[in-house]
């Protein structure tokens, strides 16, 4: 995961002339299984020597949303084995929280070393 994270990074910095990434913003959804701590230290190691050696892993969490098939209430998932909030049914029909994307890449792309988004 971090080696794909990090050639997307490298190849938005190429297209961009990016000298230096600051920071990589990731949107991971709560049913997205990783550990962020491992994902970041592994990005650290792969991105040694590159435009993203001194970058900032940036982790948020999101939320799933479910529709109850029992009282018709819609409601976002913050974890796993919810009820619904309205009639604690868990007949659920669950939509997203499985993504895994890159939001937002932060790089210092002038000379002057001002940051740019």
């Amino acid at each position: 995961m971090a080696m794909a994270i990090l050639r997307i990074v490298k190849e938005e910095a190429a297209r961009c002339k990016v000298e230096q990434v600051a920071a990589v913003h990731l949107k991971v959804g709560i049913f997205f299984f990783l550990l962020p701590y491992a994902l970041s230290a592994a990005f650290e190691v792969f991105a040694e020597g590159s435009v993203a050696q001194k970058a900032a892993l940036v982790v948020e969490r999101v939320p799933a949303r479910a529709h109850c098939l029992e009282c018709g209430q819609n409601f976002e998932l913050v974890r796993a084995g919810m009820r619904c909030p309205g009639c604690s049914g868990l007949k659920l029909e669950v939509s997203g929280g499985r993504e895994c994307l890159i939001s937002g890449i932060e790089a210092i792309h002038n000379p002057d070393g001002r940051e740019q988004r």
